[in-house]
């Protein structure tokens, strides 16, 4: 992440869902029990041989701390249900500022942060996640709704997407301290199949000043995004960041050539399509590609696109570390 070159390339597959069915358990239960998902966690890192361990990512906690009411789903992540703002003059002036400690499940979530940091005692880092400030308000406000207001209402969205950033920024300051090494902050909405250029260029500034504060945590911080970002990967160079995670839409190459040599790129073998339902020849040959692509000289981390579902056998997965 710093834009050297290491021993060898390490590797993150995105290992929240299949660790948590490779353990056992169903998602409520981790939910409702987060000590099992550091369990989760650990005996991933442990069988699969991978080079992180991840905290309990993209579970709309910021939002549903925020007034957003989540939908529970026995094997699947939750989703939200209610949205904190629906009427947008009114809600906006009642919502305030999450606290870590206090609100919702993030201390339950900083905890997993903790106890993952005692676990793995320096050998690998830990990441956690923070959403990015359109993907927050967009779980307060709803998707949808939040682009019209972006048209018809720019004053009140843009102090809806101040208030989102200066929540994300106590929360990821939170996990740094509760021992997070990296932060991955997650803004799918910014790709082309979500929004104009036009919208990612305004939505800009708070991605950059919600990564600037991240960075000057000491924590490594890189951005992980889903969709097609092959127009506006000027847009990530100018936010500064350690590093862009890319899914599987996105081709390597174009991204180095546009970031340059010293920005970590992560990514980015097709978690569905190859980890699922592929060969692990299939898995060697699409990893080797991507190395090839942005890894030769370092600065790259490889990795699955996104999530990788939980059916995924083992063997390719090996594949993918070995």
């Amino acid at each position: 992440l710093e834009g050297g070159k290491p021993d060898r390339v390490p590797v993150i597959p995105f290992l929240r869902d299949w660790g948590i069915r490779h353990a056992g358990f169903t998602f409520a239960e981790i939910l409702e029990n987060p000590s099992k998902y550091v369990y989760a966690q650990y005996r991933a890192l442990r069988d699969v041989g991978a080079d992180i361990v991840w905290d309990l990512m993209g579970v709309h906690a910021e939002s549903e701390a925020m007034g957003s009411v989540l939908k529970i789903q026995k094997e699947s992540p939750p989703s939200v249900a209610q949205y904190a703002i629906n009427e947008l003059n009114a809600d906006l002036r009642k919502l305030r500022l999450l606290n870590p400690q206090k609100d919702g499940r993030l201390p339950q979530l900083l905890d997993v942060v903790h106890h993952l940091k005692k676990l793995v005692n320096g050998e690998v880092p830990v990441i956690a996640y923070v959403q990015g400030p359109f993907r927050h308000a967009a779980m307060l406000r709803g998707t949808e709704s939040l682009l019209k207001d972006m048209l018809k209402s720019n004053d009140k969205c843009q102090k809806l997407l101040n208030i989102a950033t200066d929540s994300l920024i106590l929360y990821g300051a939170a996990l740094v301290d509760a021992g997070a090494d990296i932060i991955m902050i997650a803004e799918p909405f910014m790709a082309k199949d979500m929004m104009s250029k036009k919208m990612a260029n305004d939505v800009e500034p708070f991605f950059t000043r919600l990564t600037e504060t991240l960075v000057r945590t000491g924590a490594k911080v890189f951005l992980h995004l889903c969709g097609d970002f092959g127009d506006r990967m000027d847009v990530i160079k100018r936010v500064g960041m350690h590093g862009v995670s890319l899914d599987e839409k996105n081709d390597l190459g174009n991204a180095r050539e546009v970031l340059g040599p010293r920005v970590c790129i992560i990514g980015n073998v097709n978690p569905t399509g190859t980890l699922v339902a592929g060969t692990a020849d299939r898995v060697i040959r699409e990893s080797r590609e991507a190395i090839e692509k942005a890894g030769i000289d370092g600065a790259f981390i490889l990795a699955s696109g996104c999530l990788i579902p939980n059916t995924a056998p083992m063997k390719n997965l090996q594949a993918l570390v070995n």
